[in-house]
Protein backbone atom coordinates (compact mmCIF):
# COMPACT_ATOMS: atom_id res chain seq x y z
CA UNK A 1 0.00 0.00 0.00
CA UNK A 2 2.89 2.21 0.83
CA UNK A 3 4.69 1.90 -2.40
CA UNK A 4 1.35 2.23 -4.32
CA UNK A 5 0.93 5.66 -2.78
CA UNK A 6 4.58 6.50 -3.57
CA UNK A 7 4.49 6.12 -7.27
CA UNK A 8 1.27 8.23 -7.69
CA UNK A 9 2.53 10.54 -5.15
CA UNK A 10 3.70 14.16 -7.27
CA UNK A 11 6.82 13.60 -4.78
CA UNK A 12 7.85 10.20 -5.48
CA UNK A 13 10.72 10.79 -8.62
CA UNK A 14 11.91 13.88 -6.64
CA UNK A 15 11.97 10.67 -3.61
CA UNK A 16 13.59 8.09 -5.28
CA UNK A 17 15.90 10.07 -6.47
CA UNK A 18 17.09 11.59 -2.90
CA UNK A 19 16.80 8.04 -1.60
CA UNK A 20 19.50 6.82 -4.22
CA UNK A 21 21.74 9.91 -3.82
CA UNK A 22 21.59 9.32 0.18
CA UNK A 23 22.54 5.42 -0.90
CA UNK A 24 25.95 6.80 -2.88
CA UNK A 25 26.54 9.53 0.11
CA UNK A 26 26.65 7.11 2.50
CA UNK A 27 28.16 4.10 0.97
CA UNK A 28 30.98 6.92 -0.07
CA UNK A 29 30.98 7.83 3.57
CA UNK A 30 31.77 3.72 4.80
CA UNK A 31 28.67 3.62 6.44
CA UNK A 32 25.87 1.02 7.28
CA UNK A 33 22.25 1.82 7.43
CA UNK A 34 22.58 0.90 11.04
CA UNK A 35 25.48 3.63 11.52
CA UNK A 36 23.87 6.19 9.99
CA UNK A 37 20.99 6.04 11.84
CA UNK A 38 22.97 5.36 14.95
CA UNK A 39 24.46 9.10 13.85
CA UNK A 40 21.16 10.50 13.24
CA UNK A 41 19.28 8.60 16.24
CA UNK A 42 16.68 6.75 13.97
CA UNK A 43 15.91 3.60 13.63
CA UNK A 44 17.50 1.52 10.57
CA UNK A 45 14.41 1.01 9.42
CA UNK A 46 14.38 5.13 8.50
CA UNK A 47 16.95 4.84 6.71
CA UNK A 48 16.10 2.14 4.48
CA UNK A 49 12.51 3.58 3.68
CA UNK A 50 14.29 7.32 3.22
CA UNK A 51 17.04 5.29 0.19
CA UNK A 52 13.77 3.25 -1.22
CA UNK A 53 11.61 6.06 -1.42
CA UNK A 54 8.84 4.53 0.10
CA UNK A 55 9.12 7.75 2.98
CA UNK A 56 9.50 11.07 2.05
CA UNK A 57 12.59 13.16 3.81
CA UNK A 58 11.71 16.24 5.33
CA UNK A 59 13.85 19.64 4.93
CA UNK A 60 15.11 19.44 8.32
CA UNK A 61 16.71 15.84 8.13
CA UNK A 62 18.11 16.31 4.55
CA UNK A 63 20.19 18.97 5.75
CA UNK A 64 21.07 17.21 8.63
CA UNK A 65 22.75 14.40 6.81
CA UNK A 66 23.74 16.36 4.39
CA UNK A 67 26.17 17.84 6.68
CA UNK A 68 26.93 14.49 8.39
CA UNK A 69 28.04 12.57 5.13
CA UNK A 70 29.70 15.94 3.30
CA UNK A 71 27.41 16.01 0.71
CA UNK A 72 28.05 19.72 -0.02
CA UNK A 73 24.82 20.74 -0.60
CA UNK A 74 23.35 17.96 -2.93
CA UNK A 75 21.27 16.05 -0.08
CA UNK A 76 19.88 19.44 1.53
CA UNK A 77 18.78 20.82 -2.53
CA UNK A 78 17.09 17.59 -3.40
CA UNK A 79 15.14 17.93 0.38
CA UNK A 80 13.68 20.97 -0.78
CA UNK A 81 12.84 19.69 -4.30
CA UNK A 82 11.00 16.55 -2.47
CA UNK A 83 9.23 19.41 -0.66
CA UNK A 84 8.53 21.50 -4.17
CA UNK A 85 6.92 18.62 -5.51
CA UNK A 86 4.95 17.50 -2.35
CA UNK A 87 3.40 21.19 -2.78
CA UNK A 88 2.52 20.57 -6.29
CA UNK A 89 5.01 21.99 -7.88
CA UNK A 90 3.82 25.50 -7.29
CA UNK A 91 6.03 28.25 -7.56
CA UNK A 92 5.75 31.51 -5.40
CA UNK A 93 4.83 30.61 -2.57
CA UNK A 94 6.15 32.74 -0.86
CA UNK A 95 6.89 30.92 2.47
CA UNK A 96 9.88 29.82 3.74
CA UNK A 97 10.98 26.33 4.73
CA UNK A 98 12.85 26.96 7.85
CA UNK A 99 15.46 29.29 9.53
CA UNK A 100 18.26 26.91 8.95
CA UNK A 101 20.80 27.84 6.11
CA UNK A 102 21.64 25.25 3.69
CA UNK A 103 25.32 24.51 4.24
CA UNK A 104 26.67 25.80 1.09
CA UNK A 105 29.64 27.17 0.16
CA UNK A 106 29.20 30.90 -0.35
CA UNK A 107 25.76 31.23 1.20
CA UNK A 108 24.97 34.78 2.06
CA UNK A 109 22.36 37.06 2.68
CA UNK A 110 24.39 39.45 0.49
CA UNK A 111 22.99 37.61 -2.51
CA UNK A 112 23.64 40.71 -4.53
CA UNK A 113 26.81 41.15 -7.00
CA UNK A 114 28.06 44.35 -7.12
CA UNK A 115 28.71 45.02 -10.74
CA UNK A 116 26.60 48.02 -13.18
CA UNK A 117 24.15 46.13 -14.60
CA UNK A 118 22.72 48.98 -16.43
CA UNK A 119 26.05 49.63 -18.39
CA UNK A 120 26.71 45.68 -19.28
CA UNK A 121 23.05 44.65 -20.38
CA UNK A 122 23.58 46.52 -23.22
CA UNK A 123 26.41 44.27 -24.40
CA UNK A 124 24.97 40.77 -23.42
CA UNK A 125 24.30 38.36 -26.22
CA UNK A 126 22.26 35.02 -25.52
CA UNK A 127 23.91 33.01 -23.34
CA UNK A 128 24.61 29.37 -23.32
CA UNK A 129 21.25 27.46 -23.08
CA UNK A 130 19.64 29.72 -20.57
CA UNK A 131 15.83 29.23 -20.27
CA UNK A 132 13.64 30.79 -18.17
CA UNK A 133 11.95 28.91 -15.09
CA UNK A 134 8.95 30.08 -15.17
CA UNK A 135 8.22 30.67 -19.27
CA UNK A 136 10.66 28.92 -21.22
CA UNK A 137 10.54 31.93 -23.73
CA UNK A 138 12.81 34.54 -25.75
CA UNK A 139 11.64 37.65 -23.82
CA UNK A 140 11.91 36.43 -20.42
CA UNK A 141 15.93 36.95 -20.35
CA UNK A 142 15.21 40.65 -21.86
CA UNK A 143 12.46 41.21 -19.12
CA UNK A 144 15.31 39.87 -16.88
CA UNK A 145 17.60 42.23 -18.19
CA UNK A 146 15.73 45.26 -17.79
CA UNK A 147 14.85 44.16 -13.71
CA UNK A 148 18.51 43.19 -12.93
CA UNK A 149 19.54 46.36 -11.76
CA UNK A 150 16.94 47.10 -9.21
CA UNK A 151 14.57 43.92 -9.09
CA UNK A 152 14.34 41.15 -6.78
CA UNK A 153 12.60 38.18 -8.69
CA UNK A 154 13.26 35.44 -10.60
CA UNK A 155 13.69 37.19 -13.85
CA UNK A 156 15.66 39.81 -12.26
CA UNK A 157 18.44 37.18 -11.06
CA UNK A 158 18.06 35.60 -14.80
CA UNK A 159 19.14 38.49 -15.89
CA UNK A 160 21.80 39.29 -13.59
CA UNK A 161 22.96 35.67 -14.80
CA UNK A 162 23.17 36.54 -18.32
CA UNK A 163 25.02 39.71 -17.44
CA UNK A 164 27.54 37.48 -15.47
CA UNK A 165 27.97 34.91 -18.79
CA UNK A 166 28.74 37.97 -20.60
CA UNK A 167 31.28 39.09 -17.74
CA UNK A 168 32.93 35.98 -17.12
CA UNK A 169 33.75 35.89 -20.95
CA UNK A 170 35.63 39.40 -20.75
CA UNK A 171 37.58 39.21 -17.51
CA UNK A 172 41.51 37.77 -17.75
CA UNK A 173 41.00 36.62 -13.94
CA UNK A 174 37.27 35.10 -12.91
CA UNK A 175 38.34 34.28 -9.56
CA UNK A 176 36.23 37.24 -7.73
CA UNK A 177 33.38 36.51 -10.21
CA UNK A 178 33.30 32.86 -8.59
CA UNK A 179 32.96 34.07 -5.43
CA UNK A 180 29.72 36.38 -6.27
CA UNK A 181 28.18 33.60 -8.33
CA UNK A 182 28.34 30.51 -6.23
CA UNK A 183 27.48 33.40 -2.87
CA UNK A 184 24.14 33.92 -5.25
CA UNK A 185 24.23 29.47 -5.66
CA UNK A 186 23.99 29.13 -2.50
CA UNK A 187 21.52 32.10 -1.22
CA UNK A 188 18.93 30.60 -4.11
CA UNK A 189 18.97 27.38 -2.52
CA UNK A 190 18.73 28.42 1.21
CA UNK A 191 16.06 30.39 0.17
CA UNK A 192 14.38 27.91 -2.14
CA UNK A 193 10.74 27.15 -1.59
CA UNK A 194 10.08 26.04 -5.38
CA UNK A 195 11.59 23.81 -8.29
CA UNK A 196 12.31 27.65 -9.89
CA UNK A 197 15.10 29.04 -7.09
CA UNK A 198 16.14 25.32 -7.86
CA UNK A 199 16.23 25.95 -11.51
CA UNK A 200 18.49 28.82 -11.43
CA UNK A 201 20.75 28.09 -8.95
CA UNK A 202 21.80 25.12 -11.28
CA UNK A 203 22.46 27.25 -13.65
CA UNK A 204 24.47 29.82 -11.22
CA UNK A 205 26.51 26.45 -10.43
CA UNK A 206 26.81 25.88 -13.84
CA UNK A 207 28.42 29.24 -14.34
CA UNK A 208 30.45 29.05 -10.63
CA UNK A 209 32.20 25.23 -11.82
CA UNK A 210 33.13 26.76 -15.65
CA UNK A 211 34.90 29.66 -13.40
CA UNK A 212 36.46 27.94 -11.34
CA UNK A 213 37.59 25.13 -13.96
CA UNK A 214 39.38 28.17 -16.03
CA UNK A 215 41.71 28.68 -13.08
CA UNK A 216 42.57 25.14 -12.62
CA UNK A 217 40.56 24.88 -9.42
CA UNK A 218 39.59 21.35 -9.88
CA UNK A 219 37.87 20.15 -6.51
CA UNK A 220 35.57 23.36 -6.90
CA UNK A 221 34.44 22.86 -10.19
CA UNK A 222 33.92 19.91 -9.99
CA UNK A 223 32.04 19.86 -6.80
CA UNK A 224 29.87 23.00 -8.21
CA UNK A 225 28.89 21.24 -11.34
CA UNK A 226 28.13 18.39 -9.73
CA UNK A 227 26.26 20.12 -7.20
CA UNK A 228 24.32 21.99 -10.32
CA UNK A 229 23.61 18.51 -12.11
CA UNK A 230 21.90 17.39 -8.76
CA UNK A 231 19.73 20.64 -8.87
CA UNK A 232 19.23 20.86 -12.51
CA UNK A 233 17.86 16.70 -12.48
CA UNK A 234 15.27 18.03 -9.54
CA UNK A 235 13.91 21.07 -11.15
CA UNK A 236 13.92 19.74 -14.77
CA UNK A 237 16.32 22.31 -15.75
CA UNK A 238 17.45 20.02 -18.76
CA UNK A 239 19.68 23.12 -20.71
CA UNK A 240 21.50 23.66 -17.72
CA UNK A 241 22.25 19.52 -16.88
CA UNK A 242 23.18 19.19 -21.46
CA UNK A 243 25.84 22.20 -20.61
CA UNK A 244 26.85 21.21 -17.05
CA UNK A 245 27.84 17.58 -18.60
CA UNK A 246 29.62 19.26 -21.61
CA UNK A 247 32.13 21.19 -19.07
CA UNK A 248 32.91 18.17 -17.18
CA UNK A 249 33.68 16.48 -20.34
CA UNK A 250 35.87 19.74 -21.41
CA UNK A 251 37.99 19.32 -18.13
CA UNK A 252 38.28 16.26 -18.18
CA UNK A 253 39.78 16.93 -21.79
CA UNK A 254 41.92 19.28 -20.36
CA UNK A 255 43.39 16.92 -17.93
CA UNK A 256 44.29 14.35 -20.46
CA UNK A 257 41.33 11.74 -18.66
CA UNK A 258 40.06 10.58 -22.18
CA UNK A 259 37.77 7.61 -20.79
CA UNK A 260 36.01 10.48 -18.70
CA UNK A 261 35.62 13.10 -20.91
CA UNK A 262 34.10 10.12 -23.54
CA UNK A 263 31.41 9.35 -20.62
CA UNK A 264 30.19 13.32 -19.64
CA UNK A 265 30.20 13.64 -23.74
CA UNK A 266 27.71 11.00 -24.24
CA UNK A 267 26.29 11.86 -21.09
CA UNK A 268 25.60 15.92 -22.77
CA UNK A 269 24.66 14.56 -25.87
CA UNK A 270 21.79 12.14 -24.14
CA UNK A 271 20.44 14.44 -21.39
CA UNK A 272 17.93 16.43 -23.50
CA UNK A 273 17.07 14.53 -27.10
CA UNK A 274 14.52 16.95 -27.46
CA UNK A 275 17.31 19.81 -28.00
CA UNK A 276 18.91 19.68 -31.14
CA UNK A 277 21.37 21.62 -30.00
CA UNK A 278 22.03 20.29 -26.94
CA UNK A 279 22.79 16.44 -28.78
CA UNK A 280 24.91 18.82 -31.31
CA UNK A 281 26.84 20.01 -28.37
CA UNK A 282 27.37 16.79 -27.17
CA UNK A 283 28.41 15.30 -30.53
CA UNK A 284 30.92 17.72 -30.65
CA UNK A 285 32.64 17.32 -27.28
CA UNK A 286 32.65 13.55 -28.57
CA UNK A 287 34.26 14.88 -31.75
CA UNK A 288 37.11 16.65 -29.81
CA UNK A 289 37.57 12.88 -27.27
CA UNK A 290 37.90 11.63 -30.56
CA UNK A 291 40.90 14.13 -31.65
CA UNK A 292 42.59 13.54 -28.50
CA UNK A 293 42.44 9.44 -29.14
CA UNK A 294 43.72 10.03 -32.96
CA UNK A 295 41.01 8.55 -34.25
CA UNK A 296 40.22 10.50 -37.52
CA UNK A 297 37.26 8.71 -37.94
CA UNK A 298 35.45 9.00 -34.87
CA UNK A 299 36.39 12.95 -35.38
CA UNK A 300 34.96 12.92 -38.50
CA UNK A 301 31.46 11.20 -37.72
CA UNK A 302 30.60 12.99 -34.81
CA UNK A 303 31.31 16.41 -36.32
CA UNK A 304 29.54 15.26 -39.48
CA UNK A 305 26.25 14.38 -37.13
CA UNK A 306 26.36 17.87 -35.67
CA UNK A 307 27.06 19.45 -38.24
CA UNK A 308 23.19 17.64 -39.90
CA UNK A 309 21.80 18.97 -36.65
CA UNK A 310 23.30 22.20 -36.65
CA UNK A 311 21.39 22.60 -40.32
CA UNK A 312 17.77 21.49 -38.64
CA UNK A 313 18.01 24.00 -35.96
CA UNK A 314 14.25 25.02 -34.93
CA UNK A 315 13.35 28.20 -33.25
CA UNK A 316 13.97 27.23 -30.35
CA UNK A 317 17.35 26.02 -30.62
CA UNK A 318 18.08 28.73 -32.27
CA UNK A 319 17.23 31.42 -29.08
CA UNK A 320 18.59 29.06 -26.72
CA UNK A 321 22.04 28.21 -28.29
CA UNK A 322 22.94 31.01 -31.04
CA UNK A 323 26.17 30.26 -30.14
CA UNK A 324 26.02 26.71 -31.90
CA UNK A 325 25.06 27.92 -35.36
CA UNK A 326 27.27 26.73 -37.79
CA UNK A 327 29.26 30.16 -38.60
CA UNK A 328 29.63 30.57 -34.64
CA UNK A 329 32.41 30.96 -32.47
CA UNK A 330 32.27 28.21 -30.37
CA UNK A 331 31.62 25.49 -33.12
CA UNK A 332 34.97 26.86 -34.84
CA UNK A 333 36.75 26.51 -31.70
CA UNK A 334 35.99 23.23 -30.94
CA UNK A 335 36.86 22.24 -34.69
CA UNK A 336 39.95 23.71 -34.81
CA UNK A 337 41.28 22.28 -31.35
CA UNK A 338 40.41 18.70 -32.74
CA UNK A 339 42.35 19.21 -35.86
CA UNK A 340 44.89 20.43 -34.05
CA UNK A 341 45.13 17.46 -31.75
CA UNK A 342 44.72 15.05 -34.47
CA UNK A 343 47.72 17.52 -36.71
CA UNK A 344 49.80 16.95 -32.90
CA UNK A 345 49.66 13.03 -33.01
CA UNK A 346 49.60 12.42 -36.82
CA UNK A 347 52.02 14.90 -37.84
CA UNK A 348 49.76 16.23 -40.74
CA UNK A 349 50.56 19.30 -42.03
CA UNK A 350 47.62 19.36 -44.41
CA UNK A 351 45.22 19.02 -41.32
CA UNK A 352 47.36 21.18 -39.54
CA UNK A 353 46.78 24.41 -42.36
CA UNK A 354 42.89 22.75 -42.00
CA UNK A 355 43.09 23.91 -38.50
CA UNK A 356 44.93 26.88 -38.73
CA UNK A 357 41.90 28.08 -40.81
CA UNK A 358 39.26 27.29 -38.78
CA UNK A 359 41.31 28.96 -35.94
CA UNK A 360 41.39 31.99 -37.85
CA UNK A 361 37.80 31.63 -38.66
CA UNK A 362 37.19 31.72 -34.60
CA UNK A 363 39.33 34.40 -34.38
CA UNK A 364 37.70 36.62 -36.14
CA UNK A 365 34.64 35.88 -35.21
CA UNK A 366 35.30 36.59 -31.33
CA UNK A 367 34.53 39.40 -30.14
CA UNK A 368 36.88 42.49 -29.40
CA UNK A 369 36.10 42.46 -25.82
CA UNK A 370 36.16 38.50 -25.25
CA UNK A 371 40.32 38.62 -24.32
CA UNK A 372 40.92 35.17 -23.17
CA UNK A 373 39.02 33.95 -26.00
CA UNK A 374 41.10 35.67 -28.16
CA UNK A 375 44.00 35.18 -26.15
CA UNK A 376 43.64 31.38 -26.38
CA UNK A 377 42.43 31.33 -30.53
CA UNK A 378 45.52 33.53 -31.44
CA UNK A 379 47.78 30.88 -29.73
CA UNK A 380 46.19 28.03 -30.97
CA UNK A 381 46.30 29.73 -34.16
CA UNK A 382 49.93 30.33 -33.91
CA UNK A 383 50.32 26.36 -32.97
CA UNK A 384 48.77 25.48 -36.09
CA UNK A 385 50.79 27.57 -38.26
CA UNK A 386 53.69 25.94 -36.65
CA UNK A 387 52.70 22.34 -37.22
CA UNK A 388 52.02 23.46 -41.27
CA UNK A 389 55.40 24.19 -41.55
CA UNK A 390 55.11 27.82 -41.43
CA UNK A 391 57.21 28.31 -38.48
CA UNK A 392 57.84 32.44 -39.61
CA UNK A 393 54.17 33.42 -39.37
CA UNK A 394 53.73 31.34 -35.97
CA UNK A 395 56.69 33.20 -34.80
CA UNK A 396 55.18 36.92 -35.64
CA UNK A 397 52.02 36.05 -34.29
CA UNK A 398 53.28 34.41 -30.90
CA UNK A 399 56.12 37.32 -30.31
CA UNK A 400 53.61 39.66 -28.52
CA UNK A 401 51.22 36.96 -26.88
CA UNK A 402 53.94 34.88 -24.80
CA UNK A 403 54.52 37.50 -22.15
CA UNK A 404 50.56 37.57 -21.67
CA UNK A 405 50.88 33.96 -21.68
CA UNK A 406 52.98 32.86 -20.01
CA UNK A 407 51.66 34.54 -16.53
CA UNK A 408 48.31 33.60 -16.99
CA UNK A 409 46.27 31.68 -14.77
CA UNK A 410 43.56 30.22 -16.90
CA UNK A 411 43.89 26.85 -18.29
CA UNK A 412 43.11 27.14 -21.77
CA UNK A 413 45.53 29.43 -22.24
CA UNK A 414 48.06 27.40 -20.49
CA UNK A 415 47.32 24.39 -22.68
CA UNK A 416 47.25 26.47 -25.80
CA UNK A 417 50.92 28.01 -24.69
CA UNK A 418 52.34 24.67 -23.73
CA UNK A 419 51.66 23.18 -26.58
CA UNK A 420 52.98 25.95 -29.45
CA UNK A 421 55.99 25.94 -27.06
CA UNK A 422 56.18 21.99 -27.94
CA UNK A 423 55.99 23.31 -31.68
CA UNK A 424 57.77 26.20 -31.60
CA UNK A 425 60.75 26.11 -28.87
CA UNK A 426 62.53 28.68 -30.00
Amino acid sequence: MQRRRCQTDPAGPAQARFGARLRYWREHAGLSQAQLAHRLRYDKTHISHLESGRRAVSVAVARRVDVLLGAGGELAGLGVAVLAARRGNVTGTGDRLDGSPVPLPGSSDEHEVVLPWRTWRERVSRPLGLTCPLHADEPCVEAGLAEAEDGGGVHAHLGRLAILHQVGSEVLDPTPLATAVERVAGDLVRRATAPADLHLAADYAALAGQLRGEVGQSVAATGWLHRGASWADASGNTAALCRIFGLLSHFAQLERDVDSAARYALAARTADRTRRWAVAHGRLHQARVGALRGDRAEFARHVAAARRLIARFGERDRVEASWMTEGGVHVHALLSGGRRDLAARTGDRALARRAADTAQAALDLAPGHARPARLMLALRLADCLARAGERDAATHLAAPLLATAATSNLRLVQREYRSLRSSLPR
